[in-house]
């Protein structure tokens, strides 16, 4: 091998670049509690949403940063929804993050208004010499749609559409995406509450009976399909709805802290979890449930959690991942790979 082929081959294998991971972090400001989004007059910033929601984007992307410190980290996040002192503290937080040499991995936390805000940011990124590994995004979602913006209407959606104008040389060669929005890897918007439904009527036998339907999935028309297809890229998506319910603590942590504090600390009891009578009536843990309540209260040590503008925000991030929920029933809850065939 020659000197020319050893730079044509260099050349042919673009290493002239920094891989970098760009997260997306959509608003929270819709609940699943229809009434909750309710704030006619706009008075509440945290309208729709409980204390311990409102950041829940914010806390996974900052879990997922700090689980991935020997790489470099771009945040995009949707300024809507959020008061400027959380977007202050936000920033601060995610861009103050260090990997174990004590280097920021936090290249950028850029706010962004709208899709075109995104698109041009990303498409931006070849002439920076940067190139995107792994795409992440936190933000509700439905089917076929991802939506950053979401809130008792909607909201504006991340349709493929969207994937369309970003730049393929924007993203290295096996570039991954990763979606934790509700349903992305769904193709099929009738499936809703459960994939098999019960009808009253006619069959197939004349019978007059209750028959059963079981819907088809339309993986091939989900938008994960379709992003693997447009980009050329590996997605992994959820088909089921997913859960940020336990971002924080779940509700067996909290109503096993509850037990605690009115045993140890004589505060009164606010959460109805029979499971942990015994620790009320003895006023005792055992060994193991002295080491959790130890780790439960390293985690919510005031030094680790603060208050902003009625949102909690845990500066170290989530304490436990996106899972998927209960809903759809009937199809897979696994984080699924899509790939272009």
């Amino acid at each position: 091998m020659n000197y020319n082929s050893i730079v044509y081959d260099a050349a042919m294998l673009d290493i002239s670049y920094s891989k970098v991971n760009v997260i997306v972090i959509g608003t929270q400001q819709h609940s699943s509690d229809w009434w909750r989004n309710v704030d006619l007059l706009g008075l509440n910033p945290v309208a729709g949403v409980g204390r311990n929601s409102k950041l829940m984007f914010v806390h996974q992307a900052i879990r997922t940063i700090r689980l991935g410190l020997i790489y470099k980290w771009i945040v995009l996040l949707c300024s809507e929804g959020y008061t400027a002192s959380q977007l202050d503290h936000i920033e601060k937080t995610v861009t103050g993050i260090t990997n174990k040499a004590g280097e920021k991995i936090v290249l950028d936390c850029h706010m962004i208004s709208s899709l075109d805000d995104i698109v041009s940011y990303i498409n931006s990124l070849s002439a920076k010499k940067q190139k995107i590994e792994t795409l992440y995004f936190y933000a509700h979602g439905v089917v076929k749609e991802i939506l950053p913006w979401m809130k008792l209407r909607k909201g504006t959606p991340i349709d493929e559409n969207f994937f369309k104008k970003l730049k393929k040389e924007s993203f290295v060669k096996g570039a991954v995406v990763k979606s934790y929005a509700c349903r992305t890897g769904l193709g099929n918007p009738d499936i809703d509450q459960d994939r098999i439904i019960k009808k009253e009527g006619k069959t197939s036998f004349d019978r007059g009976e209750q028959y059963i339907i079981e819907l088809p999935l339309l993986l091939l028309e989900s938008l994960a399909s379709r992003i693997s297809v447009i980009l050329n890229v590996t997605v992994y998506a959820y088909l089921r709805r997913t859960e940020y319910s336990d971002t924080l603590f779940t509700s067996d942590e909290y109503d096993f802290l509850d037990a605690c504090d009115a045993a140890l600390l004589n505060n009164k009891r606010s959460r109805k979890a029979s499971k942990y009578d015994h620790i009320t009536q003895t006023r005792q843990l055992t060994r193991t449930e002295r080491d959790r309540y130890k780790k439960l209260n390293e985690e919510r040590d005031e030094k680790k959690n603060i208050i902003v503008d009625n949102a909690s925000f845990r500066l170290t991030g989530a304490f436990h991942p996106v899972r998927a929920a209960r809903t759809p029933r009937n199809v897979s809850s696994s984080f699924l790979r899509f790939y272009k065939l």
